[in-house]
């Protein structure tokens, strides 16, 4: 039988090596956590760069429910590590060349295979966030939820 000492060290190595993984997962989440909020403030300043070829209401529908995607695709829960990296360094040279439809595209193309839950969500609103930016495109401030979409690149503007 061990000695009381002995049990003792066991113990206190157990428990010891039990805080340690605790801390180093909560130092793994809030990693994760910096790298999604990252993400999304990079997808935010999309909408401060309206291609030549659209308004920037019609540029704002479309980062505006890339917004929501980000938020729906619940990447801090579901996707690796790696596929957020690789969102993050898409927004990077999207941002550094000039942003335009195709980026968007294929930022939606990347979620949709990140996680499940944002395949679902591209499959049922990317046709109607493409009906939007049309509508707002050819209404402009008649759309009737115009309001949405300029107080989110007013916000944009406000965070820079």
């Amino acid at each position: 039988m061990p000695k009381p000492n002995r049990l003792r060290q066991i113990g206190f190595s157990i428990a010891t090596a039990l805080v340690a993984l605790a801390v180093c997962g909560v130092a793994y989440h809030m990693v994760r956590v910096r790298l999604c909020d990252r993400v999304l403030t990079k997808i935010d300043r999309l909408a401060l760069h309206p291609p030549s070829d659209m308004s920037e209401l019609e540029w704002a529908v479309h980062v505006y429910w890339t917004h929501n995607l980000h938020c729906n695709a619940m990447p801090l829960v579901y996707a690796p590590y790696s596929s957020i990296r690789e969102i993050e360094q898409t927004l990077d040279d999207t941002l550094a060349n000039g942003p335009d439809r195709l980026a968007i595209d294929a930022i939606w193309d990347s979620y949709a295979k990140m996680t499940p839950s944002s395949a679902v969500y591209r499959e049922k609103y990317e046709l109607e966030k493409d009906a939007i930016a049309a509508a707002v495109a050819a209404k402009g401030s008649g759309y009737p939820y115009v309001n949405d979409y300029q107080d989110f690149v007013q916000y944009g503007r406000s965070r820079r």
